[in-house]
C-alpha cells in the first residue's frame, strides 16, 4: 500500500477548462506520467505524479478535502508509513499537502507551516489530528495553537475512502470535461444523421387522415428496485457512528430519512463521519439525516409481465423461510391497475437486501414505502406494488 496515495506532487489550481489544457500540456512537457483533477468549487485542483506506475494511485488532497467536506478551513495531520503529513485547505484553496520525514527536522518543518498560518490570522481553522498522530504534535497543538479548534482521533489516512475522482490517471487519457465534449459532438452527429434520413424517407401523409397523438403514461408512483442494493452505499458505517446510535430508516416519497439518537456526539461531529449528501435536520426531541434518492427515467416495459404474488412469495421462502407477505391490496387510476402488498423480514442484513432485490426481477415493481430499524440486526418493513398498463379508451362510435 505504500504507493497508494500520491502526497508530494506538482500541484496547480486552475480556474477554467482552457487552463487545465494548458496546465496537461506543461505536465507532458515535463515528462509526468499520472495526474488527478477534480472540480472544487469553483476552482479545478490538479495534481500530476512523474511515476508511471502499475497500481491503482489516488491523490490524498482530494479525499481527504471530501471526507471533511462541512470544514471551510481544516489542517489535518497523520503520520503515515513513517512520514508526518499534513493538508491544508481554505474554502476552495488547497494550502498545503505534503509529507515529511517523521524525525526532529519534520517535525520542525509541520511546526513551521502550523506557525506560519495561524501568523495568517485564521481564527475558525479547525486542527483535525487523525488516530496516528504523533504525542508530540497533539502537544504542541495544544500549547502553541489554543486558538483553533482542535478535533483529535479523526480518521486514519488508511480508512479514508477512495474516491473515483481521486484516482491518478494516464497523461495520455482526457479529462471528464473532454469526455463529455466529445461524446456531446458525437450525439449531435448522430442525431442530425438520424434526422436528415427520417426526413427523407418520412411519408407523405394527408392532415385528414394524420393519426390522433398517442398520450404517454406518467412514470408510476414509487422508486426502482435497485434503491434496494444502494441502501448498504447510503447507510455505510451507520451502524458504528461515535457518539451516536443509529436507529432507523424510512422511505417517503424520494427522501430517506435516517433517525438518530445522541450517546454523546455532537452534529457537528456527526456530519464529519457521514458522506456528504446527508442533511442535518434537528428537531428537540429527534435527530434526522436526510438525503435525496435520484429517480431514474422510467421506461415502460415492452410487453406486459404477468405477476403472482402467491408463486413469488413459494419461491422466496426457499431462500428466506422467515419471510412474510401481508395486505395484498388491488386498485387503479387513469393509466394503471396495480396490485400491493407487504413483505417483512424481522431479521436480515446487507447482503440479505442485495438477495431480496434480485428475486424481483419483474420489470413493472415499484418500492411504495420501505422502513429499516436498526436493533441487534436489521428488521426490514418493505410495501410494493406492481403496475399493468391499463388499455388506450376508445372513443364510442355512435356519439
Amino acid at each position: 500500500m505504500s504507493e497508494l496515495w500520491l502526497i508530494n506532487a506538482w500541484r496547480q489550481q486552475l480556474k477554467s477548462s482552457r487552463a487545465v489544457a494548458a496546465a496537461l500540456k506543461l505536465a507532458k512537457s515535463r515528462n509526468l506520467q499520472r495526474y488527478a483533477l477534480v472540480r472544487q468549487g469553483r476552482s479545478y485542483w490538479l495534481a500530476c505524479s512523474a511515476e508511471a506506475g502499475a497500481g491503482e494511485q489516488y491523490d490524498l488532497a482530494i479525499c481527504v478535502r471530501r471526507q471533511f467536506a462541512k470544514i471551510r478551513h481544516g489542517i489535518y495531520l497523520a503520520l503515515w508509513q513513517g512520514q508526518l503529513v499534513c493538508v491544508a485547505w481554505q474554502e476552495q484553496q488547497l494550502l498545503h499537502c505534503c509529507a515529511v520525514e517523521h524525525d526532529a527536522d519534520g517535525a520542525e518543518h509541520i511546526q513551521l507551516q502550523l506557525a506560519e498560518m495561524k501568523s495568517g490570522g485564521r481564527s475558525d481553522s479547525a486542527l483535525l489530528l487523525a488516530k496516528s498522530a504523533p504525542a508530540e504534535l497533539e502537544q504542541f497543538c495544544r500549547q502553541q495553537l489554543s486558538s483553533w479548534r482542535l478535533r483529535v482521533a479523526q480518521v486514519d489516512i488508511q480508512d479514508l475512502r477512495l474516491l473515483k475522482p481521486a484516482r491518478l490517471r494516464g497523461l495520455q487519457q482526457p479529462t471528464a470535461g473532454q469526455q463529455r465534449q466529445r461524446l456531446l459532438l458525437a450525439l449531435l452527429l448522430a442525431f442530425a444523421s438520424a434526422a436528415m434520413v427520417a426526413w427523407y424517407f418520412w411519408p407523405q401523409t394527408s392532415t385528414a387522415n394524420a393519426a390522433q397523438p398517442t398520450q404517454i403514461a406518467p412514470a408510476p408512483t414509487g422508486l426502482a428496485l435497485e434503491l434496494l442494493a444502494d441502501l448498504p452505499r447510503l447507510l455505510d458505517g451507520f451502524e458504528h457512528l461515535a457518539g451516536w446510535q443509529w436507529q432507523s430508516a424510512y422511505l417517503q416519497g424520494n427522501r430517506l430519512t435516517a433517525q438518530l439518537r445522541a450517546t454523546y456526539g455532537r452534529s457537528e461531529e456527526l456530519l464529519a463521519q457521514v458522506a456528504s449528501d446527508w442533511q442535518l435536520q434537528q428537531g428537540k426531541a429527534t435527530t434526522q439525516l436526510i438525503t435525496t434518492i435520484d429517480k431514474p427515467r422510467w421506461q415502460p416495459p415492452q410487453q406486459s409481465e404477468p405477476w403472482s404474488v402467491v408463486a413469488w412469495q413459494d419461491n422466496a421462502q426457499r431462500y428466506f423461510p422467515k419471510l412474510q407477505v401481508n395486505a395484498v391490496q388491488r386498485g387503479q387510476d387513469q393509466w394503471f391497475q396495480w396490485q400491493q402488498w407487504q413483505v417483512l423480514l424481522a431479521a436480515t442484513g446487507w447482503d440479505e437486501l442485495r438477495r431480496v432485490q434480485a428475486l424481483l426481477t419483474n420489470q413493472q415493481l415499484r418500492i411504495i414505502g420501505l422502513k429499516l430499524s436498526y436493533r441487534a440486526t436489521l428488521q426490514l418493513d418493505l410495501t410494493l406494488r406492481h403496475y399493468e398498463l391499463l388499455p388506450p379508451a376508445t372513443e364510442d362510435p355512435a356519439a
